[in-house]
């Protein structure tokens, strides 16, 4: 006489273990909004790396007693052996970069700009008198400031 051991599962069995693994999987990515959760990375990046810059345009003002005139994102910014970042953070979307801003003829001042995935209301431009921002701005951009801004020229810029 022999016994026959089933060894394994039967096809409905497997069926009804993923649908139930698949329920858990859809209901638990609901719960945590993974895209969400991304982009608040993104920004929490984007707040870092505005931070680093201005310190080092800070450092940069008090060697040179001005602002640098322009900034280039993602590459090494380096004046003669001083070196002030290895390389200047670009946004961790990659396709944009963040906006810089001086006054060209006296650059005693600076603004960096940040686009947000959400509204932020983080500009200080916005609480200063004569509307004091670019062409496109929103809520979702945020600024730091360095120095008191120039608002005729701030004015006349635009942001991407």
């Amino acid at each position: 006489m022999k016994i026959k051991l089933n060894k394994g599962f039967t096809l409905i069995e497997m069926i009804v273990v993923f649908g139930i693994i698949g329920v858990i999987v859809v209901s638990l990515m609901g719960s945590i909004k993974p895209l969400e959760q991304l982009n608040k990375g993104k920004d929490t990046q984007r707040l870092s790396d505005l931070a680093q810059i201005k310190t080092a345009l800070d450092i940069y003002y008090n060697d040179q007693s001005k602002y640098p005139p322009s900034l280039t994102f993602g590459a090494e910014w380096k004046v003669n052996s001083t070196i002030y970042m290895k390389k200047v953070p670009k946004d961790p979307n990659g396709s944009s970069s963040y906006v810089y801003y001086i006054d060209e003829l006296n650059p005693q001042w600076a603004v960096i700009f940040a686009k947000l995935s959400k509204p932020t209301n983080s500009c200080a431009l916005t609480s200063l008198p004569n509307n004091c921002l670019p062409d496109n701005y929103n809520s979702n951009w945020l600024c730091v400031l360095l120095g008191d801004v120039d608002c005729t020229i701030i004015k006349s810029k635009s942001l991407p």
